[in-house]
């Protein structure tokens, strides 16, 4: 039996993935999601926490039909069930609207969740810090895309509102040079 397509590209980008102890499964509406943990990925000290099994869907988008799983990083300092239970909110949120996350989105997330109570949600991105080969999975039809998600703050997310993503991506990320995997930093400067 061939190992499938989407977990050989996980593994080929992150690592291995371990037999137990790896995340958890949730069950949505009868698709079985792993929530698949790795220590030290992308960077030493950033935990992430990558779906595999939300693209046995496939959702639509401004482009036509795309899969996507989900890459959510964070300082291993902030361990906690919480970014099970949002990252298992986000699929079942996915699933019931069938509607991709498109690149330069916020989506919108409770503050109270964080350590920094300004963040209000998640900028959906390219994979920057994780590869260039991570990016898109060609062996599934249609294509998988990874989608990194960072925190975002209130302030941000006006200035985004306002500017657009492509301005904040290129104005402020690349300039200020933020921890994006820190969800207790500070407010860029906007």
């Amino acid at each position: 039996m061939s190992t499938p397509a989407i977990i050989e590209h996980i593994e080929r980008n992150l690592e291995r993935i371990p037999k137990e102890g790896a995340g958890k499964t949730i069950e949505i509406d009868g698709t079985k999601i792993h929530l698949l943990k790795f220590a030290d990925q992308p960077i030493p000290s950033v935990t992430t926490i990558c779906t595999c099994g939300l693209s046995k869907h496939a959702f639509g988008s401004s482009t036509g039909k795309v899969r996507q799983e989900i890459l959510l990083g964070y300082f291993s300092t902030y361990e906690s069930d919480q970014w099970y239970a949002l990252v298992s909110a986000m699929c079942e949120d996915l699933l019931a609207k069938h509607k991709a996350l498109e690149m330069g989105q916020v989506y919108d997330v409770p503050g109270s969740l964080f350590p920094n109570k300004e963040i209000s949600g998640l900028y959906c991105s390219f994979p920057a810090f994780y590869g260039d080969d991570i990016w898109v999975c060609n062996g599934t039809n249609p294509d998988t895309y990874f989608i990194w998600l960072f925190p975002v703050t209130k302030n941000e997310v006006n200035y985004i509102k306002e500017f657009g993503a492509e301005s904040f991506e290129e104005d402020v990320i690349m300039v200020q040079q933020p921890s994006l995997f820190d969800f207790a930093r500070e407010s860029m400067k906007v």
